[in-house]
């Protein structure tokens, strides 16, 4: 369905629908841009997340910090509405909840999150096709693979071990981040060394710095917080609007440290 998407707010609308968004960092430019526009329209947001930063303006919001990702919230609002899901509808659905949940493996994913899946399914999603499709968009060319083998090299692994740090220089960033996101291509690997409970990628884009973080315990949206952003208790992200690399990474040291201890 991407190509569906487009980057241009149109010149005239009567609703804007925000899903799955922790806060407004997140759409800092959009905002930027054409906060009068949409503030002067109906502005719904529809999460599952449990601690959000609020937007500067007056929105409706459809929360549900029960439900393991914003799809299975969008299903359920479906059905209350009536409103029909055909095969393809099901399908990107089912890919929403899948992302969100990385496979029905996070501690949101519940049965009623399975108990959804099984439901698209049923309407035609299908599973394989979805899984083939996403091995198929994540396969590496060589030279990211032999990237990703440098970064892990790179990790620094802190506080007695808990905490895997990985800084990413601007001249990585300008060779590959349009083709693949340095931070995705290690931080679930960085995670899952034994013994780490707290994963940070943190990204130089001068003169902004984003951050990336996932945890064994709930302790990412915490550290992320501290930096202005927000998101999963074992998942988060940052955007620092500018910043010295080095003493934010002195700083994420600090967090992580008082959080994990």
């Amino acid at each position: 369905g991407v190509d569906r998407l487009v980057d241009v707010l149109p010149d005239h609308f009567d609703l804007t629908i925000l899903v799955d968004t922790g806060g407004a960092q997140q759409v800092q430019r959009t905002l930027e841009k054409h906060q009068g526009r949409l503030a002067a329209k109906p502005f719904v947001i529809i999460d599952h997340h449990a601690s959000r930063e609020p937007l500067p303006f007056t929105t409706h919001d459809v929360i549900d910090a029960g439900a393991g990702a914003t799809g299975e919230l969008l299903v359920k609002i479906a059905g209350l509405l009536g409103w029909n899901i055909n095969a393809e509808a099901a399908g990107l659905m089912v890919a929403a909840i899948m992302s969100d949940t990385l496979g029905l493996t996070t501690p949101s994913a519940t049965p009623a999150t399975i108990h959804t899946v099984a439901d698209l399914a049923d309407l035609g999603a299908d599973l394989y096709a979805i899984n083939q499709a996403r091995l198929e968009a994540g396969a590496l060319d060589q030279d990211v693979f032999t990237l990703k083998g440098r970064l892990l090299q790179d990790v620094e692994f802190l506080i007695d071990g808990k905490l895997a740090l990985l800084t990413v220089d601007q001249a990585t960033l300008k060779e590959f981040a349009k083709r693949y996101d340095p931070a995705a291509l290690v931080v679930f690997d960085m995670q899952h060394v034994r013994g780490v409970e707290l994963a940070v990628v943190i990204r130089d884009y001068h003169p902004k710095v984003k951050l990336s973080l996932r945890a064994n315990r709930p302790v990412a949206a915490e550290v992320a917080k501290a930096f202005g952003g927000g998101g999963h208790p074992q998942a988060s992200g940052a955007t620092i609007e500018s910043g010295d690399p080095a003493e934010i990474r002195e700083r994420v040291i600090a967090e992580a440290a008082r959080q994990l201890n």
